[in-house]
């Protein structure tokens, strides 16, 4: 700031500082927790994902003493052993990146790729019966960090689960498809309580929740994220009318 004297001349500069250390430490502590409590949310699905091929593994490895002579027996083995492995690790590899954050790693990447990662809350909405769609547009590739959207998709399904768990019609909908020649579109509606104008207003900013548990960064990050990738999100909503959110995103140009 400049500083004058009573005749209003100059008279030097007033330099204040300002140490925000501790609000940025703060930050950080909570942006972790966010994301661990998102993860918490994901963990009945992930158990069920990695129970699959683990029981498949087992039942190869009891029946080994008695088969491993059979030829048939070691060809099957030889095919499916391999595959419930990596299946396994292909879980564990999007777990981790789940929940490490990093700069975007933009990459083309198809549709179903991006909603893989759903199937941890399929057993979730399965459990609740809520009743999941999803219509995807396969012509056209994305041009984005996978991990970062399918992050994002992850926990507006999850805020969906929640919107959905107190109504009557419990639905939530997925729709990918293109605008144009550049922009693809990801829609993510449901049936659930929806929210007034006024929390509208304030949906995207830090610590704003309606959840009694979490802290009030996961659409904030998600916003975050799909600026990160180029992007851009909207959302409709409306009281006992649900919500949905819509997000566009670069498609890749040959």
């Amino acid at each position: 700031h400049k500083m004058f004297n009573s005749e209003d001349i100059q008279t030097g500069y007033l330099l204040s500082m300002n140490d925000e250390t501790e609000k940025k430490t703060l930050e950080k502590k909570l942006v972790t927790q966010e994301k661990l409590h998102a993860l918490g949310q994901l963990v009945a699905g992930v158990a069920h994902e990695i129970r699959n091929p683990l029981t498949s593994i087992k039942t190869f490895i009891d029946l080994l003493p008695s088969k491993y002579d059979n030829p048939q027996f070691r060809q099957v083995l030889m095919e499916h052993l391999p595959t419930e492995v990596n299946r396994l690790n292909g879980i564990v590899t999007d777990l981790i990146e789940y929940a490490r954050p990093r700069p975007p790693n933009i990459t083309n990447c198809h549709a179903h790729e991006l909603i893989s990662l759903l199937a941890f809350h399929k057993v979730t909405m399965e459990k609740k019966q809520i009743n999941f769609e999803q219509m995807i547009e396969e012509d056209f590739i994305f041009y984005i960090d996978l991990q970062q959207i399918q992050q994002v998709l992850l926990n507006l399904v999850l805020n969906s689960i929640h919107a959905v768990e107190e109504t009557k019609e419990k639905t939530i909908k997925i729709t990918i498809d293109k605008v144009n020649e550049k922009t693809g579109r990801i829609t993510i509606s449901d049936t659930g309580k929806g929210m007034k104008q006024e929390e509208l207003n304030h949906i995207f900013e830090p610590f704003f929740t309606n959840k009694e548990k979490g802290v009030g960064l996961g659409l904030t990050l998600s916003y975050r994220l799909i600026k990160e990738n180029n992007g851009d999100i909207h959302v409709k909503s409306y009281p006992n009318s649900g919500t949905t959110f819509t997000i566009l995103l670069p498609i890749y140009i040959e």
